[in-house]
């Protein structure tokens, strides 16, 4: 096969497994090699001529689209409103970042004017530079009219901080960094240092000693012994570790309440497929590639990003060993997703062309000879591409 293909045998790999896209020139030659019949393909070069198409609309770029003056003109008076009155208070950059829990990086792009910020960026560096009420509302009415001039008004607002929704669990963070932050200047080493003893990146370092990142009990643990903590801090620290544990748990509980039922029932079947994948102790691309899918395909699934069909709930089901029970229930849970989501679709107008998602008739089905399937799904033209060629047949690579 690869030597009629001359393909190198990582490509042949990566188009079987669905993660590279292949060319028409690349499938003409496949179907060639393995001897598939004249429809069969002429399908499958039709869902890579799909393909390319896809890819070429992709790559281009939308014309660029020239800057609104009056927003320019807003924008930079709300970057020298909120400059001048850092200045005059006397608060640095470095001061307004800790504040807010904004990058230096970032509240800096604001204050020069080069980012726009959010409403809510916006209200917490006033708060945190100490604005009057009137001056707060002047400068939040030019982020607003930003925000309209941009088009980004129906935006989801953004989550509220963490002091807000949930005070103990912020105090908690805050008394956890203050506790490693004076340790770790007892110790007299460099954040660089004790990131690279503890395993962790340098940012990842910093924003557990800010307080902008939560440790987890784990991390507690590494930096206790890093930072040379005794037995009674460490205590405490693992203490406030667990807390905030704790704390994210019952928040993520309460937020999964408030979500949608067919978000619920994904994220049920998600955690169903992910503890059972954890028990099979394979990693998600080899669970990819005893299901057939792609990388990406089997990760949303096992997040929750995405409603799997039944099919595939029972593909990833085999590949990670689930018992028939668990088999079971998983499968229960698509069809009910399956069933809801059919449900809505009856109730909602149709919004595209039945007639081209209608299943073939007996006058134009494929015969046994031309075994493939319809091309009734578009949403995945990449796995479609890569089973016509070479699952369709015997295994390719099993000689080599």
């Amino acid at each position: 096969m690869i030597r009629h293909t001359r393909f190198s045998l990582t490509k042949m790999f990566k188009i079987e497994a669905g993660t590279l896209r292949p060319s028409v020139d690349d499938v003409r030659l496949i179907a060639e090699a393995i001897g598939m019949d004249p429809a069969a393909t002429a399908h499958v070069l039709g869902l890579a001529h799909q393909l390319q198409t896809a890819s070429d609309r992709a790559r281009q770029k939308p014309a660029l689209a020239q800057p609104d003056p009056d927003a320019l003109r807003d924008l930079g008076m709300l970057a020298t409103l909120l400059r001048e009155h850092s200045g005059t208070v006397g608060i640095t950059i470095c001061e307004a970042a800790r504040r807010t829990r904004f990058s230096r990086t970032k509240t800096s792009a604001i204050l020069n004017g080069r980012r726009r910020p959010s409403v809510d960026d916006v209200r917490l560096l006033a708060k945190a530079i100490g604005m009057d009420p009137a001056a707060s509302d002047h400068v939040l009415s030019l982020a607003r009219q930003l925000q309209t001039a941009s088009g980004l008004t129906r935006q989801a607002p953004a989550p509220p901080p963490l002091a807000e929704r949930d005070p103990d669990a912020q105090r908690d963070l805050d008394e956890l960094a203050a506790l490693l932050r004076g340790h770790h200047k007892a110790a007299g080493i460099s954040r660089a240092e004790a990131a690279r003893r503890a395993g962790f990146s340098s940012w990842r370092m910093s924003a557990i000693l800010n307080g902008k990142q939560q440790a987890s009990v784990d991390d507690v643990f590494c930096l206790a012994r890093v930072l040379g903590m005794d037995r009674a801090t460490t205590g405490r620290a693992l203490t406030l570790a667990r807390q905030l544990k704790a704390a994210q748990s019952r928040r993520t509980s309460e937020e999964r309440k408030g979500r949608r039922p067919p978000q619920r029932d994904i994220d049920k079947l998600a955690a169903l497929l992910r503890a059972h994948h954890r028990t099979a102790g394979i990693s998600i691309a080899e669970a990819a590639r005893r299901a057939g899918f792609s990388h990406f395909k089997a990760s949303v699934i096992l997040r929750g990003k995405q409603r799997p069909s039944v099919d595939d709930v029972r593909l990833l089901a085999e590949a990670i060993g689930m018992n028939p029970a668990a088999t079971t229930q998983a499968i229960e849970g698509a069809q009910r997703l399956q069933a809801r989501n059919a449900a809505s679709a009856e109730k909602s107008p149709a919004s595209i062309d039945q007639t081209r998602c209608a299943q073939p008739t007996a006058a134009t089905a494929p015969t046994a000879a031309t075994a493939f399937r319809p091309n009734s799904d578009r949403s995945r033209p990449c796995d479609d591409v890569s089973d016509r060629t070479l699952r369709s047949g015997p295994r390719l690579l099993s000689r080599y």
